[in-house]
């Protein structure tokens, strides 16, 4: 639990640093952009560090995918 707080602190700490001059120069893209990812990043470690399981990207990729691969598979038989 511990090392879940710390992960928001550190994240809390990021935003105050970064988010203030992305405002005043105006770049609220970047903003949002920064904020999403910042935002995913935080929930990961988070759950990272509460032992939460995580899907790995390559079994979504490879779900993504199979249907692709079957069909090519059944065009060259």
């Amino acid at each position: 639990m511990m090392i879940a707080a710390a992960v928001a602190a550190v994240s809390i700490g990021i935003a105050l640093f970064e988010v203030t001059p992305l405002r005043r120069q105006g770049l609220w893209k970047e903003l949002w952009t920064f904020a999403a990812l910042l935002l995913l990043g935080t929930v990961l470690g988070i759950a990272r560090a509460l032992h939460i399981p995580i899907w790995n990207p390559t079994h979504w990729i490879t779900f993504a995918f199979k249907p692709v691969n079957e069909w090519l598979i059944g065009m060259i038989n």
